[in-house]
């Protein structure tokens, strides 16, 4: 299916993956590819724009998002007696700076159970999902947002996928990080909607 991408399209799924490296998160969700569109000059851009979507205000939304995963981690492990910073400060601080950044959907948690457990936990740097250059999957949702790109590209009459497919693809997915984020922010899915299909349409 890649093959049918355009530039613009496959600059965004490669700086979707730059993105979610450089914010230590894993998989790379929707709201990464969201992020990546707006640095590419065109319609998805300027129709991001135009709902007040920039990329401060996704940074800032990436970053509070892995703040809730966080305490959602420590809520979870006193929900079973465990003390997160009880635990920090027994393996003490060098131990403790040294861990992974948190990671999302409850990674961050099977990890810090895994470090509080009295065994040794080997693992290769270049599997590490936080090392540089290592590969980072992209979520089922993101998989099915870029599907549903082609399906988009297929129903507008275009042969090639564009960033603006894949973005349609993400609002008719719907249930994502990116659409959250999006109606947090005050846009209307349904005007993005409208708004990109008449941009295609006007550059068809």
């Amino acid at each position: 299916m890649f093959e049918r991408f355009t530039a613009d399209a496959r600059a965004a799924v490669v700086g979707a993956q730059g993105h979610a490296r450089r914010l230590a998160q894993r998989p790379i969700g929707t709201a990464h590819l969201l992020r990546a569109m707006v640095d590419i000059e065109g319609p998805a851009s300027r129709a991001l724009a135009a709902t007040g979507i920039t990329a401060a205000t996704l940074d800032v939304d990436l970053a509070a998002d892995d703040v809730d995963a966080g305490a959602a981690d420590r809520r979870a492990l006193a929900s079973i007696g465990i003390d997160l910073d009880a635990v920090l400060a027994a393996i003490g601080p060098d131990l403790a700076a040294a861990r992974p950044p948190i990671g999302r959907r409850g990674v961050g948690l099977r990890r810090r159970i895994r470090r509080a457990w009295p065994r040794p936990v080997r693992r290769s740097p270049r599997s590490a999902p936080w090392a540089p250059g290592s590969h980072i999957p992209f979520s089922p949702r993101a998989k099915r947002c870029l599907e549903l790109a082609l399906r988009e590209a297929l129903r507008l009459g275009s042969k090639r996928i564009t960033m603006e497919h894949v973005l349609l693809g993400i609002l008719r997915e719907g249930q994502g990080q990116a659409c959250r984020i999006l109606t947090d922010r005050g846009a209307s899915i349904t005007a993005l909607r409208r708004d990109l299909e008449g941009q295609l349409r006007r550059t068809a």
